[in-house]
């Protein structure tokens, strides 16, 4: 049975993360084409920190933050077909609703994405925000490029983009902190870390295209190393693509199932990755702001539930 009441940590007005708050709330209420999904593991981003320090008119007091969740669909709304009950699943929420830092929540299931039974909870949920943002930027690529260099910042979209530039062919380099070094070197690309920056410069490469994830191309000087015709692909934040928008949202969707797919048959290379307690979630969140973390920060909710029988007529809200 659903309960009427779940934990969750809610935004209080502060930007820093040690300031959320765990507590009871009511179980989020569902919109037409919404289902509830029970999570079981949250993916924490540099997304939602960032949403703390942006947060707009629209927040309120008492939100619940967070944009990747993964979980097992436990009710379904009006509009949506019972089929979704009991599946695996991952989601990207829009930063404007109540969100994956919780027990439970409302998610539209035009968003859904199904998980395969070989793609382990944690996987699950540190893909949405960073994969998908990867294939975002991925699909803008000139199809004339043939050298990008990446500049990731928390390293999550690299590690994605990295592995869609392989199947194109594309010479990649990384710059990114140099405590993402090592996890970046099991992938095939250079990696220009801090300390290596110096290096480059002295020994400069051309490159067709620039893609510049949350930061600035001119911090870490490639202004100077790209060719008079090369391209520049910024990607700050997630983009605003409409509930309407049905042909975009498949699209997205369909590549994010493709990659879970990928990681279920061990074709694509997960990241490196640490579940930590619900409890802990705002002290972990705070460190992903710091950078002090070289692994990707997972939170556990709630334990898994691999078989779940639901009554189909409770179940409908």
């Amino acid at each position: 049975m659903v309960p009427m009441t779940h934990r969750a940590w809610v935004w209080e007005g502060s930007a820093d993360p040690d300031d959320l708050f765990l507590i009871e709330l009511p179980l989020p209420a569902m919109e037409p084409g919404d289902v509830l999904v029970r999570n079981v593991t949250i993916g924490l981003n540099a997304l939602d920190w960032r949403s703390l320090e942006g947060a707009g008119a629209e927040w309120r007091l008492g939100q619940v933050p967070g944009v990747d969740g993964a979980g097992v669909v436990v009710a379904v709304g009006e509009g949506v077909s019972q089929k979704w009950l009991g599946r695996r699943v991952s989601y990207h929420q829009n930063p404007k609703r109540a969100g994956a830092f919780a027990e439970y929540t409302a998610v539209p299931a035009h968003v859904l994405m199904r998980v395969p039974p070989t793609v382990s909870w944690s996987d699950a949920a540190s893909l949405p925000c960073a994969a998908l943002s990867a294939w975002l930027g991925f699909i803008q690529l000139p199809l004339a490029c043939k050298r990008l260099v990446v500049c990731d910042i928390e390293g999550a979209v690299a590690h994605h983009l990295v592995q869609l530039a392989e199947k194109r062919r594309i010479l990649t380099t990384v710059i990114r902190h140099a405590v993402d070094a090592e996890s970046s070197a099991k992938l095939d690309a250079e990696v220009a870390c801090a300390g290596m920056r110096d290096d480059l410069e002295e020994n400069p490469q051309v490159f067709d295209t620039v893609m510049v994830i949350g930061g600035d191309a001119r911090s870490v000087g490639l202004e100077s190393r790209t060719s008079i015709d090369r391209e520049v692909i910024r990607i700050d934040d997630w983009p605003d693509i409409p509930a309407s928008d049905r042909d975009s949202w498949r699209r997205l969707v369909s590549a994010g199932e493709s990659l879970l797919d990928s990681l279920g048959r061990r074709e694509w290379k997960k990241e490196v990755v640490r579940e930590v307690p619900f409890e802990l979630l705002a002290e972990r969140l705070a460190g992903v702001k710091d950078g002090v973390f070289p692994e990707r920060s997972i939170v556990r909710s709630t334990a898994p539930a691999e078989s779940v029988s639901f009554p189909p007529q409770a179940m409908i809200c």
